[in-house]
């Protein structure tokens, strides 16, 4: 068995122990629960391979009733991905140089599993090393200066950026595209920002590579790339191009979803609207600069 499954069956052991009600057993039922366990941790090893795994009818029930997030439905496609392709997962691993990044992995394969069977629970069980509301504090501590809920107008580091808080504390003060001082993008780097979004991390990386560098963000969203388009252009930023497409395995027409809150002049009906998009298989893009790079 891989590495992929064992920290599956790892998670989903860590998940039924918070779960049961026979995580504490009396004293004299410890040998025989011990055992149960066992079994049933190799039975589904053997009903893994047919895309199966056993649960309590408690543990089931409980978990229905106390997942109602968004979040939980991600983690069930994301659950079905990993037991239906941990090949993929393990080649992975193998790519990871040191032990620090293979636990951010595991720790990241696990918490999403547990989002599926324990919704918001899940960070007791995994801690993601900063809560909720510790996050929160830290995105209106750094942002402060506009009153919008959703998308405002941010100054920060030179650039006037409308964005949502959470993008633009993840890409300014967070650096999640910055790996202490080992990776990050440097001056005459080409970078590749697949899902620019708003273009808060297309211009934190067009800072970073300077004027020698190039910024290519694929946007195929149409919404998100006006506003992309429209930070761009206010901050006269010459060093990064918009693509209007997406990136995928393969080169394919698709199209996505957008819920739209009043349908048909219903107020309290929702229907969604869908968009088509354009993506290309990622190493078919070309990209001219008049440069080799």
């Amino acid at each position: 068995m891989g590495i992929t499954r064992q920290i599956v069956f790892e998670a989903l052991d860590k998940i039924a122990e918070t779960k049961s009600a026979q995580t504490r057993p009396a004293p004299n039922e410890r040998y025989k629960y011990m055992v149960l366990r066992k079994f049933k941790r190799l039975l589904n090893k053997l009903l893994s391979r047919v895309g199966f795994f056993l649960v309590t009818y408690p543990d089931y029930v409980s978990s229905v009733e106390n997942c109602p997030t968004d979040y939980a439905e991600y983690g069930v496609k994301f659950l079905k991905f990993v037991m239906e392709n941990p090949e993929e997962i393990d080649w992975l691993f193998s790519r990871l140089a040191d032990d620090y990044s293979r636990s951010i992995l595991k720790w990241f394969i696990q918490y999403r599993i547990a989002s599926s069977l324990l919704g918001a629970k899940k960070d007791a069980l995994f801690f993601p090393g900063l809560s909720r509301e510790e996050f929160a504090k830290g995105v209106n501590e750094a942002i402060k200066n506009s009153k919008e809920k959703y998308l405002g107008v941010y100054d920060v580091e030179g650039f006037k950026i409308r964005t949502s808080k959470m993008a633009l504390y993840e890409s300014f003060f967070c650096k999640q595209y910055q790996y202490k001082n080992i990776v990050y993008p440097q001056k005459g780097d080409y970078v590749l920002d697949l899902g620019a979004y708003c273009g808060e991390t297309s211009l934190w990386f067009s800072k970073m590579v300077g004027e020698t560098g190039k910024v290519w963000a694929f946007e195929p969203e149409s919404a998100n790339r006006k506003i992309l388009t429209e930070n761009i252009l206010k901050n006269n930023v010459k060093n990064v191009e918009i693509v209007e497409k997406g990136v995928f395995n393969e080169n394919a027409r698709m199209y996505i979803t957008h819920p739209v809150r009043v349908c048909n002049n219903k107020p309290n009906k929702r229907c969604e609207a869908f968009e088509y998009l354009h993506s290309e298989k990622k190493d078919s893009v070309v990209l001219t600069e008049g440069r080799e790079k």
